[in-house]
């Protein structure tokens, strides 16, 4: 399986969040605020196997490849190689296509991921973790009660 996904032209929170959450009285590390917005977004998006930022993803499936999205939480599918109709089948953060027809490999699947809102304890968590590199910009920062908050998005159910 292969895929590729567009680039997020947004980010789970503001840049106006960030600069009220550290007091900020000017826009003089506005850039340097927006590179720490992308590397904690990426962190959580990496951490919780999940895509917060609403993109599409083209994923090419394989004669033998598992039919499961790479990308989640699925908004829509768009389109199907050869009309292929189908079900999915959903659990946790799993999203498994399920053709209800034979198909013809490769099997390609364009679908729109991420979150139409994202939850507010992600966009707090991103938001603490662009404040604490803004604030800790030579040390190693504290992510345990970040990740506690990720942890609960982040449930993978094996599916058979």
């Amino acid at each position: 399986m292969y895929y590729s996904t567009t680039n997020p032209t947004t980010y789970p929170i503001t840049y106006q969040q960030v600069k009220a959450a550290r007091r900020l009285t000017d826009d003089d590390e506005r850039e340097f605020i927006i590179d720490l917005m992308d590397r904690a977004t990426s962190y959580a998006e990496a951490y919780m196997s999940i895509c917060l930022v609403e993109r599409t993803v083209i994923a090419s499936y394989y004669d033998g490849d598992a039919l499961e999205l790479p990308v989640v939480p699925l908004i829509e599918i768009t389109s199907v190689s050869g009309d292929v109709p189908y079900d999915l089948y959903r659990s946790g953060n799993v999203v498994r296509f399920l053709p209800k027809a034979s198909v013809v490999y490769p099997l390609t699947i364009t679908y729109q991921a991420g979150y139409e809102v994202i939850p507010a304890s992600i966009a707090s968590g991103i938001n603490s973790h662009v404040s604490r590199m803004h604030a800790n910009r030579d040390t190693t920062i504290e992510m345990d009660d970040i990740h506690r908050i990720y942890d609960l998005y982040t449930t993978k159910i094996v599916v058979g």
